[in-house]
């Protein structure tokens, strides 16, 4: 099982999103196994016929190193820090 929080940009656009996942049922002494993964979907601006070439790229196997989503892993002191802007933010929207 897992916790998610999918979070699209204020301006409505698919293309602009992130996830937010933590396993909860990791019964591993690895730590990396008990972090929270932050996927981001990454978007390029290019032409028709530029994006035709990576999609016949990507559909015979080309492994982009920019690829459609990446990941972060975040360790307790990032989310923490993560955690720690978010309220910052918060209480300057409290405070106007």
């Amino acid at each position: 099982m897992t916790d998610e929080l999918f979070v699209r940009c204020d301006c409505g656009s698919i293309e602009h999103q992130f996830v937010l996942t933590r396993d909860t049922q990791v019964h591993e002494p690895n730590p990396l196994h008990r972090s929270v993964y932050l996927r981001v979907h990454l978007q390029t601006w290019e032409g028709f016929w530029r994006r035709l070439w990576a999609g016949l790229r990507y559909a015979f196997g080309h492994r982009s190193r920019y690829g459609h989503w990446d990941e972060v892993i975040l360790g307790p002191e990032q989310a923490v820090q993560m955690w720690r802007l978010l309220e910052a933010y918060l209480k300057e929207q409290e405070d106007e």
